[in-house]
């Protein structure tokens, strides 16, 4: 068994999540697991090159966060309610703008009742890091 403390990163492929991993590469008590929806991207190789164990998780899906972040001691959350936003624009029309930031909002707050869900199913867990809006 490993002294090293599993550190759990979603968005490991993002700018928040990339800049965590980035600190704990230089951590030699850490290891890394990434989670990202798609571990075939460059980004997520680039990732696993350097030593981050990368695993597919999507915060839509309480089950690959479950199992994503079994033996984490910490779990760095982040969510992107801006994407979610942007995404849901590109579908609809002009008029209406006013009920997709609510949509987004509602969005965010089941994805990140997920990860809290998941997280709290974890025995090993010492800490919870949330970045959100």
């Amino acid at each position: 068994m490993s002294s090293q403390k599993l550190i759990t990163v979603l968005g490991a492929t993002g700018n928040q999540g990339g800049s965590v991993i980035n600190t704990f590469l230089e951590q030699p008590q850490y290891r890394i697991c990434g989670l990202t929806r798609n571990n075939s991207s460059a980004k997520a190789k680039a990732l696993a090159e350097r030593g981050v164990t990368m695993v597919a998780a999507d915060l839509d899906d309480k089950v690959s966060l479950e199992a994503a972040f079994a033996g984490a001691h910490i779990i760095f959350i982040v969510s992107d309610y801006w994407g979610t936003l942007g995404a849901l624009a590109s579908k609809a029309g002009p008029d209406q703008s006013e009920s997709l930031y609510l949509k987004a909002a509602e969005i965010e707050k089941k994805q990140l009742v997920n990860a809290f869900d998941a997280a709290a199913r974890v025995p090993t867990l010492e800490r919870i890091v949330l970045s959100s809006l």
